[in-house]
């Protein structure tokens, strides 16, 4: 008899074998460099192109010819575009023109894991951390997984792994309800919150969607979901499969105990059905990631991996890109850099480094994303900035949407209604014009952290030469 694990490997081989070559637009994204790590290393021959495919360079190395003029199919008999991709996109007109196939990064992900066993981690917050955090255990418990995160491991070229085990795991993105093409039989459900308005029009259709979610469980799978997220009740309230819930501040099956931090990196017991299991002490820093350890802890109990895994899976666990990324220190200031974009997430993360620096002056540079998104959640956005000491709004990177406002000037509405909070913000919200003032006032011994989905990061890298020059100068 055939284990699963080679039954599924065998169909993942005939799929990859059917359509051995294809051209990635958009292939630049996090989610798209992950898919082409996988599919190299099952033998595909790629191609693939970006507007910003200088941020993919590795593939190249790895034979992958990339262009930035956008019109390098090749003759691919398949093409794989990203979901920011429109179906304008002069590429894909060009696919549609010469009757090519075409699917979304989303369709493949969910084409490999119906030739596997699906494992997939939904929610508006986490979900890269989790799946990061799951896929570090279940390769220490030697599952060997083949994993789809859409963020970046610490020191690693992609959020791709190609595993030769019969587990494939996947990060499951809520935008546009593309978790549909997923039928994992686990599935984490972390937490809903409105965050796309670009898509869903109010929290009932939302919820609607996680819950569509949710009915694809079968009734012999399991579904690890966060009690304290009163939505996520609501999303399970009917569910028909095995639920195990986790956490930290309501009664669950998967808890933790004992929680203390050093400079903001949290260790705590783990208990599950109020017995202790085990002690973590995570290397990632903020409290919000205890939340995402016991998700991770409880998915990997119920794959059957022992407590003495799941602990060195989570110790092991370094942390991703861009998920408050410690970037090092110039002219006596720490640079750190984040991916939050939501409310909660700004929240979470300036009060990780307050904890972490509790008598530092902390600067926080967010860059907002999307002009729908800012709008929708104005005041939410002003409340989550108080934590920081100085304040810097960047104008509105817009992104999937015609905006019918100025980008900067509702940067200057937000910067407005942060200031009339309480908290000092830099007059002017052009982002040059905020890494002069920044680089003039901060000094040693502050913290100055960039954040945000769009391309601040990549506006700032300059910071550290400025700041050692400027100390240079003085």
């Amino acid at each position: 008899m055939i284990a699963p694990s080679k039954i599924a490997l065998r169909t993942v081989d005939r799929f990859c074998a059917d359509v051995p070559k294809a051209h990635l637009i958009g292939v630049a994204g996090a989610g798209m460099q992950a898919l082409a790590e996988v599919l190299l290393s099952r033998g595909w021959q790629l191609s693939g192109s970006d507007a910003n495919a200088e941020s993919a360079a590795w593939l190249s190395d790895q034979g992958v010819a990339l262009s930035t003029n956008q019109l390098l199919i090749n003759g691919a008999p398949e093409v794989i575009y990203s979901d920011a991709v429109a179906t304008d996109h002069v590429e894909r007109r060009l696919a549609t023109r010469l009757g090519l196939c075409q699917s979304s990064y989303p369709q493949i992900v969910g084409r490999l894991m119906a030739g596997a066993r699906g494992l997939a981690v939904a929610g508006t917050h986490g979900k890269s951390t989790t799946t990061a955090m799951l896929a570090s255990i279940m390769t220490q418990a030697d599952l060997d997984p083949t994993v789809f995160c859409g963020a970046t491991p610490l020191g690693k070229t992609s959020g791709g792994r190609a595993g030769a085990g019969e587990w494939l795991l996947a990060e499951a993105c809520e935008y546009r309800e593309n978790f549909r093409f997923l039928r994992p039989e686990v599935a984490v459900l972390l937490n809903v919150e409105p965050d796309h308005f670009d898509y869903y029009r109010s929290t009932r259709e939302l919820e609607a969607a996680f819950r569509r979610f949710a009915e694809r469980i079968p009734e012999d799978g399991t579904i690890i979901a966060n009690v304290a997220c009163p939505a996520t009740r609501r999303v399970i309230a009917a569910a028909e499969c095995r639920v195990v819930t986790f956490g930290l501040t309501s009664p669950a099956d998967w808890q933790a105990a004992k929680i203390r931090h050093i400079h903001g990196r949290y260790s705590f017991t783990l208990q599950q059905h109020g017995q202790e299991r085990g002690t973590v002490m995570l290397q990632v820093p903020g409290r919000h990631q205890i939340g995402n350890a016991l998700a991770a802890a409880a998915t990997a109990e119920s794959l059957g991996v022992a407590l003495p895994k799941i602990v060195a899976g989570l110790e092991n666990f370094r942390g991703l890109r861009r998920r408050l990324e410690y970037l090092g220190h110039a002219g006596g200031v720490e640079l750190w850099d984040d991916y939050a974009h939501h409310p909660t997430e700004v929240r979470a993360t300036l009060t990780a480094l307050r904890t972490m620096y509790p008598e530092r002056r902390v600067w926080c540079v967010f860059q907002p994303h999307q002009v729908s998104r800012t709008q929708s959640l104005v005041d939410e956005f002003a409340g989550s900035l108080q934590n920081a000491d100085r304040v810097a709004i960047a104008e509105v990177f817009v992104a999937r949407e015609t905006p019918d406002v100025d980008p900067l000037e509702l940067a200057e509405q937000l910067a407005s209604r942060v200031r009339a909070r309480g908290a000092a913000v830099l007059p002017d919200c052009r982002p040059q014009a905020i890494l002069n003032d920044i680089v003039a006032a901060a000094r040693p011994g502050d913290v100055v952290i960039t954040m945000g989905a769009g391309d601040i990061r990549k506006r700032f890298d300059e910071l550290a030469h400025r700041f050692r020059a400027d100390r240079t100068s003085r």
